[in-house]
């Protein structure tokens, strides 16, 4: 499992880590860009992607998880279909979630739907944020209003194949375990007799 490497801080408001892997591009988790660090509407989460030479990022992938959740991605089209976008969205989940930024039952939301259109393993012809596992929002769905596709941010993790249970466990603060005091057994109705008759004996 892959484990951040490096932290290092450039503000109090704006840390990011680097996940760097063998033979793949580095991935830096952003939050809380400069240029928002005043508006407080938004609160945005970058997975970037970064070029192995002159570390200039060449995709993204963000989250604002200040409702309505807002998805974004955009990747640079010479390093499309090669499993980046994937890599990103599972970064940043991964992120999200072990912080506890979002909960599993957390609605995303993008506002319309003019990703780039390709064939899946079934052969259907289906854009970016549908092969992912967006929906239509529902016309009930007053959060979402206005936006063209939702998903839970759950459904999300497991399209980038990061495991729920394992990550928020290790959030979860251990508790430490009480023992309860043990019960005294009570006497039995012979020993209560035994010891009434010593205490008549005392007195005589």
């Amino acid at each position: 499992m892959p484990l951040f490497n490096k932290i290092r801080k450039k503000s109090r408001k704006n840390i990011f880590f680097e996940i760097t892997k063998k033979n793949e591009l580095p991935i830096k988790i952003l939050t809380h860009p400069e240029d928002e660090q005043i508006n407080s509407t938004r609160e945005r989460y970058i997975a970037s992607l970064r070029d192995e030479l002159d570390e200039k990022e060449v995709g993204y992938f963000e989250i604002d998880i200040k409702p309505p959740r807002v998805l974004s991605i955009d990747i640079n089209d010479n390093y499309q279909n090669k499993g980046h976008a994937k890599k990103l969205i599972n970064k940043l989940c991964e992120y999200l979630l072990t912080t506890r930024k979002l909960n599993p039952n957390d609605n995303l939301y993008i506002d319309t739907d003019a990703s780039t259109r390709f064939m899946n393993k079934e052969g259907d012809t289906v854009s970016f944020w549908k092969h992912i596992g967006m929906k239509e929002t529902p016309e009930d769905d007053d959060e979402g209003k206005g936006y063209e596709k939702t998903i839970k941010f759950e459904n999300l993790c497991k399209y980038a194949n990061v495991s729920m249970k394992s990550k928020i466990s290790r959030g979860k603060d251990k508790k430490s375990k009480r023992r309860r005091p043990t019960k005294r057994s009570r006497p039995t109705k012979r020993s209560r007799s035994t010891k009434r008759r010593k205490s008549l004996k005392r007195r005589r």
